[in-house]
């Protein structure tokens, strides 16, 4: 069961600096260009990981184990993105911290607040 995040109060002056929206929304832009370069290598290895390749390498054996390093990324961007959208609509800090990591939530939480619907193909994510 995953734990439930618990906000700790920063040290003092570093509040203002981590209660942008901006630093939310930077953030995302970071973990999106870092997936877009990482992108190639991903690829270029993805032979040495399917297992019926002869080029398949087992996992032990692999100098970065990329699986879903892609996708992860990906998410960890969209959630920050999200973020700096409720922060940017007067989330507090501490109430944007103890969200989560849900994107779907995430995701429906900022749809109702900007005034946007979710399709049914949406919802069912």
């Amino acid at each position: 069961m995953a734990r439930k995040v618990k906000f700790n109060r920063p040290p003092d002056g570093l509040m203002p600096i981590i209660d942008s929206p901006q630093l939310w929304i930077g953030s995302a832009r970071q973990f999106k260009r870092l997936e877009v370069l990482n992108h190639p290598l991903i690829e270029k290895g993805a032979v040495s990981r399917e297992f019926t390749s002869e080029d398949y390498i087992k996992v032990k054996d692999r100098p970065i184990p990329l699986e879903g390093f892609d996708t992860f990324l990906m998410g960890v961007a969209i959630e920050n993105l999200l973020k700096g959208v409720l922060r940017t609509k007067g989330w507090s800090f501490k109430e944007v911290v103890n969200k989560g990591h849900k994107l779907a939530t995430l995701y429906k939480t900022c749809c109702k607040l900007c005034g946007l619907t979710v399709s049914d193909d949406e919802r069912k994510s």
